[in-house]
Order: structure tokens, then sequence, then C-alpha cells
């Protein structure tokens, strides 16, 4: 019977190929007393100024590494103070950033914005630039209220000052279903009429102003009526609250006029001295829009009526004008001498 050796010889370590001339292993495979940098490093190891004699083929990346003799390696020297001084400043400069302090050399971790004392100045700066902001904001709010309160004054004492408003049957490609023009000095109605507009009332319309088809059967056009707007308007300084609805709605009349008289009536329309109260009132009422940068128009809060929303106005402007004599003895004064 053949008996096994005590002990097996040692597997010979062959190189799968070589490159550069030096022999390639894969891993796991290579001989005894090779070893890569990494794992000389664990050793406590140093390959400085070793040459590699061969590589070692990392299937799982597709990398090769060089190997190098264990025996040849010196043992690795601590680092001094110094060097660790400088080792550590590197990893630092690696992982932060300057600071966005104007005139800072200073460098902050990279999810810091600014050093400490940076940041503090930029609160500071910042909460000294949202006083001024707000400062300015309320100087302009009290000038803008000053100045609607003078203007709604200078309205009231002017003899050529005339307010207009309609009802409609919407709010886009509309027409007018009642009107009123108010002389504002005589508190006098120029105008107070239901109009036919050519179509019918939608429900919705209805529900605001509260007219009907046939509350409007039997009115007249605004075409039919319009010598007479120009008779009450021509000339005059026209105040509407929201001035861009019904100057459109009047416009949209007036395009439906036959032949020519469209034409002129546009025109004439166009050159009408027209002031918007509900501008002026968002103003003396001051509530700012930081988001539309403008002031916050107000309901009118009229009866819905043309007749009574034109006396609404009036109510309105003198609301407005009452702050102007509280603030400015002077301003009545000075609005009964315009015109």
């Amino acid at each position: 019977m053949e008996t096994m050796p005590e002990e097996m010889p040692a597997a010979v370590a062959v190189p799968e190929r070589y490159l550069d001339g030096r022999p390639v292993y894969r891993a796991r495979t290579a001989p005894e007393g090779l070893a890569t940098r990494s794992q000389l490093r664990a050793q406590g190891l140093s390959a400085a100024g070793l040459t590699p004699v061969a590589w070692l083929h990392l299937m799982l990346h597709h990398q090769y590494v060089h190997l190098y003799e264990v025996s040849a390696a010196r043992p690795v020297r601590p680092l001094t103070a110094r060097q660790r001084e400088v080792l550590e400043h590197g990893r630092w400069i690696q992982r932060s950033v300057p600071c966005r302090g104007a005139g800072c050399a200073t460098r902050v971790e990279r999810w810091e914005v600014r050093c400490d004392p940076c940041a503090a100045a930029k609160r500071v700066a910042d909460y000294r630039r949202e006083q001024e902001a707000e400062a300015a904001l309320s100087e302009q709010l009290d000038s803008d209220r000053a100045a609607a309160a003078r203007w709604a004054a200078e309205v009231l004492a002017d003899p050529d000052a005339t307010i207009l408003d309609t009802e409609t049957t919407g709010l886009y490609d509309a027409y007018a279903v009642q009107l009123a023009v108010l002389d504002v000095p005589g508190d006098r109605l120029l105008l107070d009429t239901l109009l036919h507009p050519g179509e019918p009332i939608p429900t919705d319309a209805t529900r605001i102003h509260g007219i009907e088809d046939q509350d409007v059967a039997d009115a007249p056009r605004l075409a039919d009526l319009w010598p007479q707007l120009v008779e009450a308007l021509d000339g005059k300084r026209l105040v509407i609250y929201n001035r861009a609805f019904d100057m459109e709605i009047l416009r949209n009349e007036a395009r439906r006029l036959p032949g020519e008289r469209a034409g002129a009536a546009l025109a004439w329309l166009a050159g009408l001295r027209v002031e918007c109260a509900m501008e002026r009132y968002a103003e003396w009422w001051g509530q700012w829009s930081d988001y539309w940068g403008s002031y916050t128009w107000q309901r009118l809060d009229g009866p819905h009526g043309a007749a009574g929303d034109c006396r609404m106005v009036v109510t309105r402007l003198r609301e407005m004008a009452a702050t102007a004599r509280r603030n400015d003895p002077d301003a009545v004064t000075a609005g009964t001498m315009v015109g």
C-alpha cells in the first residue's frame, strides 16, 4: 500500500501572463513574500524607494496594482509634529471653501457660507437693510396716502368733476345694462338709465346687480343715447372706480356703432380726461402687496346700481379728503382753486 508523504510540497505560484516584463498574478495567487502598498502599510511597512517586482490583477475591478518584496520594505517612520500639521492643513484645504465675506481670507466647512464673524456682520447688515426698507416703505405709504387725499379734495372742489359707472353683462367682452353719470359739485345725475345690451343677461351678472332681461326689454341701447353721453362728459374731468373696466365697456359699445360713428366714438373716448378712483383709493388705504409690487385694490362696497355706485364713489372721495383737511388745512382751499 502506497503511503502519503508527511508534508506536501508548497504549490508553485504561476503567473497568468507578463506585463512590462513583470509577472501578473490573480488575487490570492501571488507568491508569499509579495504584498501591495496597502498590505505593506497594514504591516507598518513602507513601499517608499522600492521597485515593483510583479502585478496583482484585481478581477472584480479589472485593476492592476504593484507588488513589492516584503523583505525589502522598511518600517514606516512616524510623522513628526510638523508633518502632521502640514498633513492636517492639506486635508482642511480639501474639505473647506473660502468664506464669502467681503475681504475675508478665512476658510469654512463646505456646508457653511461664512465664518462666524462674517455671518454675524451679515445678519446685522441684513437687519439694517430691512429696517431701512421698512422705513422707506412707511414713508412712501404716508406720502402716497397724503397725495391721494389731496387728489380727492381737488376732485370734490373741481366744478368739472363727473363720475361714471356702469352695470354690465359680465367681466369680459361685456356690454352695459345700466349707466349713470353724476355731476359731483351739483350732486346731480346727468344720466341714469337702464340699457338694452343686445344679448341675454347672464344669471351670474344678474346675481350681482339684480337686473334681468325683462327689466331692459324696453330700454334704449347705448348707441341711441350716445349723443347724450357725449354732452354729459365732453370737457369734463371724468372719475371712474375701476377706470380700465368701465372704459373697455364704453369701447365695446362704441365698436357697435354703425359706420364711421364707431371710429369717431372711439377717438372721442381716447381723448377723454379719465382718472381712476379705485387706484387712488388703494393708495389712500395703504395695503401694500410685496408680491405685486403695488397697492391692493379695495372694493367699492356700493349697492351695485350705477347711480348708487356713483354716489358711493363720492362717499369714498369725502372719506379720503377728510384726512387731507386734518393733515393740511390749506388742502381744500388749494383744491377749490383748481379749475
